[in-house]
């Protein structure tokens, strides 16, 4: 899945993470709809599991809720799979991308 241990976990908060629309106003007062990232429940049980199995010596809470902090920040998650049969000639690209991403 993922290009290692914590790569996996990330990925796999990151596909099971669901989008809550809520209704908003902004600055100056016009209404808006939000998408709120959301995880369910049953996921992050199931998170916690995978992180106690994989790290046993660590703290799976800890560990648990810094998956999801990273996670519920989607718009900074850049996703590139390293299985394309041009992965070296677009890493650079992708590298790029994901930099600008948080500048634009």
């Amino acid at each position: 899945m993922g290009s290692g241990r914590a790569a996996d976990m990330l990925a796999y908060a990151y596909k099971n993470t669901e989008e809550e629309e809520i209704a908003s106003v902004d600055s100056k007062g016009k209404s808006m709809i939000e998408k709120i990232p959301r995880i369910p429940d049953d996921i992050k049980k199931k998170l916690k599991a995978k992180v106690e199995a994989e790290w046993p010596n660590k703290d799976a809470d800890e560990l648990t809720q810094t998956i999801i902090h990273c996670v519920m920040r989607r718009h900074l998650i850049v996703i590139f799979s390293l299985d394309d049969k041009n992965t070296m000639k677009d890493i650079d690209i992708a590298i790029l991308h994901a930099i600008m991403k948080e500048v634009l």
